[in-house]
């Protein structure tokens, strides 16, 4: 089991008000760099970035149930695609330390200031479903 810790931060994301978007001018609002809301591993950020030629990659932060305390920086691979307003993600472990961790991100985008600020809440599956997935856009 895999978990990840969001800092003294409340890890639920306030919705009230964000609209769902797909779309930024031309391009997928998926589209970009990303980092996560909280601090993990000691103030480290996880990243994902999206490219519109549909290729993910990802640098997460976890731990194992039997080693708590020791984080570990694991690197992941994929794809994106778009279904009905829900970006998934299939991502593949390339760290030694992640064999058979693969798994599938399942993301909205959310528009909290017309075009100002863009989130991400998303819930992983298999080992990570449990982890606090909660992205904001690199500035």
């Amino acid at each position: 089991m895999l978990r990840g810790r969001a800092g003294s931060a409340p890890l639920t994301l306030s919705l009230l008000g964000a609209a769902a978007v797909t779309l930024v001018g031309c391009g997928s609002a998926i589209v970009r760099e990303w980092t996560s809301l909280y601090s993990v591993a000691d103030g480290q950020l996880n990243r994902l970035e999206a490219t519109s030629d549909g290729k993910a990659t990802a640098t997460i932060y976890a731990t194992r149930a039997s080693t708590p305390g020791v984080w570990t920086e694991l690197y992941f691979t994929g794809t994106w695609r778009e279904e009905d307003y829900v970006f998934v993600f299939d991502l593949a472990c390339v760290s030694s330390d992640c064999v058979g961790d693969d798994f599938q991100l399942r993301c909205v985008v959310i528009d909290e200031e017309n075009g100002k600020t863009w989130k991400l809440d998303c819930t992983g599956n298999n080992k990570w479903q449990n982890y606090p997935f909660f992205w904001q856009e690199v500035l």
